[in-house]
């Protein structure tokens, strides 16, 4: 029910009812989950709105949730978001949860889909967080997040909990500021409207995961790109549960030295993939094109890509995950056949565009069918195996 777009009306599926309180201030404040996305024009139910927002997370969990902002009239400018009053959230036992440490708010910037990429339109689209507006209030992580009349945003709101955190609840409020009005960041009457904000830590013990969870991510926007972008990429996709990230085709270099040695340059390699392991990543997906490099550009050979493998074991990091190919399109089913002969591999591959649940793969689909069956029957032989792109 992430869209509800043209369809509201009747019993099942009744249109929203504003509060006179949502009609005078101009906006409505819906807590939703993060997945699925909630689309800019989604239509809350009666009962989804202006409730209060309730994070679950246990000691040593990230755990995040969606608020959802419709504008109902032209609102003159963005809204602020962040926390009411002093930047705590009161729990049992004296204990509090420093929002400024452990809480974060961002803006998310929903994918549109153009008219000259309308064969995407079937795509799951996770929800991808976009730039951060500079906070009006640094000391408080306030964001800015604009609303065209009619629209909604979603302002991601991602919570850390502590090891050791005692169980219970722990409570405060999330203060969102018309454009004119004041934003004190202090208790007491004000013309901003305040949401009850609770984050309830449960008496848990988090095992280690048995698998490895990623997400594909190609599309981004950012007003600036400085070196930390990547990096930033990484921190933000482990706090929200992965543990395998899609590291692209960072460069090594492979090249004949003037004594007509082969030799492979690791330097940029080593930077990126030293900062998955330190931040926890147990395995990342890596680019290599069609095995035997018979076919198409970008291409990592067989050689490299053994390379790569015996560099990731010397220093003790995860090994990665080689796939081929590049964007899923129709013709899947004889590249599912053909992969799974060399590979065996039935339960790691499905259709282009076939993917239904996570941990598939989606394999590709473009020219040269010949040519990369070879590539792959000859890395079968030689016991490699092959990963296409994640499923999105």
């Amino acid at each position: 029910n992430s869209v509800r777009l043209g369809n509201v009306g009747g019993p099942n599926n009744p249109e929203p009812k504003w509060s006179p309180e949502a009609v005078k201030r101009g906006f409505a404040v819906v807590p939703r989950p993060t997945l699925p996305q909630t689309y800019d024009h989604y239509q809350p139910l009666p009962e989804e709105i202006d409730q209060p927002m309730v994070i679950t997370a246990a000691p040593g969990q990230y755990a995040s949730k969606v608020l959802f902002i419709k504008a109902l009239k032209n609102l003159g400018g963005p809204l602020v978001v962040g926390p009411k009053g002093r930047p705590q959230l009161n729990g049992p036992h004296g204990m509090y949860i420093w929002a400024a440490d452990f809480v974060e708010y961002r803006v998310n910037h929903p994918l549109k889909i153009g008219k000259n990429a309308q064969q995407w339109e079937m795509r799951p689209h996770y929800l991808m967080p976009g730039t951060q507006p500079e906070g009006s209030r640094r000391s408080t992580r306030t964001v800015q997040v604009t609303v065209p009349k009619g629209e909604g945003r979603s302002v991601w709101v991602t919570v850390f909990v502590p090891e050791g955190m005692a169980p219970g609840d722990y409570k405060g409020e999330i203060h969102v500021v018309a454009p004119g009005k004041e934003y004190s960041g202090k208790p007491g009457k004000n013309d901003g409207h305040a949401l009850p904000f609770t984050v309830r830590v449960r008496d848990l013990e988090l095992l280690e995961p048995d698998a490895t969870f990623g997400m594909y991510e190609s599309n981004s926007r950012a007003r600036q790109l400085p070196a930390t972008t990547d990096y930033r990429s990484y921190v933000d996709k482990r706090r929200h549960g992965m543990n395998a990230v899609d590291q692209g085709e960072t460069q090594i270099w492979r090249y004949t030295d003037s004594e007509g040695k082969t030799r492979i340059n690791f330097s940029a390699f080593d930077h990126c993939v030293e900062q998955m392991a330190k931040l926890g990543m147990r395995s990342f997906f890596y680019y290599c094109g069609v095995p035997s490099n018979p076919y198409g550009a970008g291409t990592v050979p067989y050689e490299t890509q053994m390379a790569i493998l015996n560099r990731c074991r010397e220093k003790g990091w995860p090994e990665p995950l080689f796939y081929v190919g590049d964007e899923p399109s129709g013709g899947g089913r004889k590249w599912a056949e053909a992969i799974n002969r060399h590979y065996g591999a039935a339960r790691r591959a499905t259709f282009a565009l076939g993917y239904s649940r996570l941990g598939t793969y989606t394999l590709p689909s473009e020219g040269g069918a010949s040519l990369r069956a070879s590539g792959w029957k000859l890395l079968g032989e030689r016991g490699g195996g092959n990963w296409s792109r994640p499923s999105r």
